[in-house]
């Protein structure tokens, strides 16, 4: 994260692989028709189950393997802690 310039033009961003998995599982939401696309990485670091979410293989563009996600039809279907 940090500053971009060019010339007299900032810009605030950042970059990296997270960012673009992110990016492509908010694109994958429209193709599924979904609310929210949430990988299982992502909960097993919150420490939260998604046992009763349905499971997708998703094959991103810029990854070999492809990334196990939990998809959410509706947001509130959202696990809690």
């Amino acid at each position: 994260m940090g500053e971009i310039d060019f010339r007299e033009h900032v810009t605030f961003t950042a970059i990296g692989d997270p960012l673009n998995v992110a990016s492509r599982l908010e694109e994958l939401t429209k193709e599924v028709a979904c609310d929210a696309i949430v990988s299982e990485q992502v909960f097993q670091h919150a420490g939260v189950s998604a046992a009763d979410l349905p499971q997708l293989d998703a094959h991103l563009k810029g990854r070999h393997d492809p990334v196990p996600v939990r998809v959410l039809s509706k947001a509130s279907q959202m696990p809690q802690a």
